[in-house]
């Protein structure tokens, strides 16, 4: 009974800690984006939305996962050549995107309506770079507990982002500020998360046989777990090429302000959780401890946490925007009206994400992912193609969202169940 509490104790305590870093991080956006919408455009935030929709789908691909992977082994010396490969393998995505970037941009650039893309495009390799190697080392500290090194790192990621983009807008530098400031962040992030991690005593050494086996070892993570996080990152992403297309960059950045407003409540306390229950889940099952228990607590948790604040955006949403950012953007306003179903239960998926990455059902989850995608993209496109607003094309796609989540909340919730019952049968 005691040794229980205490476990909980932890669990607590290093969600709050991360919770905390996390929430200052997340914050950082949301409170200054009354100052943002006052020195950028709503074109300049779809520029910039552009930008970094694509960045993060390469981004993606930096090492083809290989980094959630250094969470699940057992040995020290495993898990380190993991992290090696990962570096490797986001040094070599960020050297093969650059004649990818070099080559598409103009393609891009038409297919956007939007010339500045061009050359802001350039700078995608770096972005890859860096957010590899910041990857990598994030999961290397969370595995090893490092909690607070990982609230840093979150919070001076997006405070090197936020503080440079508000100098560089305020002394003329509107056209590109917002991006210059994200890579800045994205650097100097990268660069501290390393410094630690080679500055720890006890080093373990690289084994290129060892590398080979342990990448044989985890193949689904560049194989299947690539592939979903691909299909994810359309389901974010994907809807900032189509609004762009068929909307243009201006709806485009009033969409951005409302995702992000929403989304901040599912980072600063969904993402704590996940990163939490991730070294969890992997520590459970590793100890054959039963998992259900986690995935119960966090889905009621969080749907008692979410349900006030998004009834609240759902009701007032433009009026609240107006407010904080200025009469221009209730337009924002109305869109977070509609898309607040479907981020409410995806704040409430969130913390359980990893489940089928520890339980390797990767497969299954992947495929409800993928109709999910196409079922939503489906609605959305068809709804543009017969020339309706943007309202509609909005409230077809949350809908189709809203739907899917709470499928991926339920299927979760059994993959637990019956894991436990296996396992004490």
């Amino acid at each position: 009974m005691i040794e229980g509490k205490l476990k909980v104790s932890e669990f607590n305590r290093h969600v709050l800690l991360v919770m905390a870093g996390t929430a200052l991080s997340q914050a950082l956006p949301v409170l200054a984006s009354p100052i943002l919408t006052r020195i950028f455009t709503s074109e300049q935030f779809g520029v910039f939305t552009l930008y970094y929709s694509t960045s993060n789908i390469f981004a993606l691909l930096a090492t083809l996962r290989y980094e959630m992977a250094i969470m699940l082994p057992e040995k020290k010396k495993e898990a380190f050549n993991l992290f090696g490969l990962a570096l490797l393998i986001a040094l070599a995505t960020s050297i093969i995107s650059i004649p990818i970037v070099f080559l598409l941009r103009y393609n891009l650039a038409e297919w956007f309506h939007e010339p500045a893309v061009i050359f802001y495009f350039l700078f995608i390799p770096l972005s890859v770079l860096f957010s590899g190697f910041y990857m990598s080392g994030y999961y290397w500290l969370l595995r090893h507990k490092k909690f607070r090194k990982v609230s840093i790192a979150r919070f001076t990621q997006n405070f090197i982002w936020v503080g440079s983009s508000i100098f560089l807008g305020y002394y003329g530098w509107e056209n590109g500020g917002l991006i210059y400031g994200l890579i800045a962040g994205q650097i100097i992030s990268a660069t501290l998360v390393m410094i630690w991690i080679f500055l720890e005593k006890e080093k373990e050494v690289l084994d290129r046989s060892l590398i080979k086996d342990l990448a044989i070892r985890y193949k689904n993570f560049p194989g299947i777990n690539t592939a979903h996080a691909l299909v994810d990152a359309v389901q974010l992403n994907g809807i900032t090429y189509l609004l762009s297309v068929f909307y243009g960059n201006g709806v485009l950045g009033f969409y951005a302000i409302a995702f992000r407003t929403l989304r901040a409540p599912l980072a600063m306390i969904g993402s704590a959780m996940s990163q939490v229950l991730f070294q969890r889940f992997s520590e459970a099952h590793n100890t054959n401890k039963p998992m259900k228990p986690l995935v119960w607590n966090s889905v009621q948790t969080l749907f008692l946490i979410g349900i006030l604040p998004f009834l609240l955006l759902f009701f007032t949403g433009p009026w609240l925007f107006k407010i904080a950012f200025g009469a221009e953007w209730e337009i924002a306003g109305r869109y977070a009206q509609i898309l607040t179903p479907w981020l409410f239960f995806n704040f409430i998926l969130s913390p359980i994400s990893q489940l089928p990455n520890v339980l390797q059902r990767q497969s299954k989850y992947f495929l409800i992912t993928l109709l999910s995608n196409i079922c939503a993209f489906a609605a959305l496109t068809l709804i543009a193609l017969k020339q309706f607003e943007v309202d509609y094309a909005l409230f077809a796609y949350s809908i189709c969202m809203t739907i899917f989540t709470i499928i991926l909340i339920r299927w979760k919730y059994n993959l637990s169940h019956f894991r436990d019952i296996k396992m004490l049968s």
